[in-house]
């Protein structure tokens, strides 16, 4: 299974400490033991998490040493915001990036708390090549991260 992990839930997923890990602690599981891979690309992306958060480019730089991401071409994903980001106007749409890496990828699980932004990463008409994802949020989502989730980009 591929995952995109929103900002907002990358501590809870990496860190065991963190007051809400229980609920992704099946998240770090899947990507760190089971068939699971990190999807990410794009500009916005890492800006966000690779300079704004860097506590996490070790994590993050270890999974890629061991094949549990998938580092997405940057200048499609860049490609795909832009398109995204002309079809919708809104002021509250700041996930245009999260829609461009399930866009390229066909990823189809988004690991985040963020409910604001739901309406926009599952409007289908922001989408070009690929379905909407669904959301992870809590352990009982955990019947998401199955094999039926593996996308191609993230196949062996």
């Amino acid at each position: 299974m591929c995952i995109v992990v929103d900002t907002n839930t990358l501590g809870p997923v990496m860190i065991p400490t963190d007051a809400k890990h229980e609920d992704f602690a099946p998240v770090l599981r899947w990507i760190t033991v089971g068939k699971g891979k990190l999807v990410y690309g794009g500009s916005t992306y890492r800006k966000e998490v690779f300079e704004r958060m860097r506590r996490f480019n070790g994590v993050i730089g270890e999974l890629r040493k061991k094949g549990r991401c998938v580092v997405l071409n940057h200048a499609h994903v860049d490609a795909a915001e832009k398109r995204a980001r002309a079809a919708e106007p809104s002021p509250d749409f700041d996930d245009a990036h999260l829609v461009a890496i399930f866009d390229v990828s066909g990823c189809r699980v988004l690991c985040s708390n963020d409910q604001r932004a739901d309406r926009f990463v599952q409007d289908r008409r922001l989408y070009e090549r690929h379905e909407p994802p669904s959301i992870y949020r809590r352990a009982d989502h955990a019947h998401l991260l199955c094999n039926k989730n593996i996308v191609a980009c993230c196949q062996p």
